[in-house]
């Protein structure tokens, strides 16, 4: 282990399962983070429900910031089969 945890910057392959996963973390932590070359158009599903719960999203060019920083809701999702 370590004594102390600091920030770090990785580069994954834009898709849309990833994205959603970092942008999901970021909410459950309070936190914040840029998914470069994510568009909030190719994961409508998973804005929507982050949208819901609070979450702050905003395209920036070719990236998307998402931030819960102000706290997040609860709401309930049903899913299906994809494709």
């Amino acid at each position: 282990g370590v004594d102390r945890l600091h920030g770090a910057t990785y580069r994954v392959m834009p898709d849309r399962i990833e994205a959603g996963s970092y942008a999901c973390a970021a909410a459950i932590t309070g936190g914040s983070v840029e998914l470069v070359g994510v568009k909030m158009d190719d994961m409508r599903a998973t804005t929507a429900a982050l949208i819901a719960a609070g979450v702050t999203l905003e395209e920036r060019g070719d990236n998307l910031l998402v931030s819960a920083t102000n706290g997040i809701k609860p709401l309930t999702l049903s899913t299906a089969p994809f494709p």
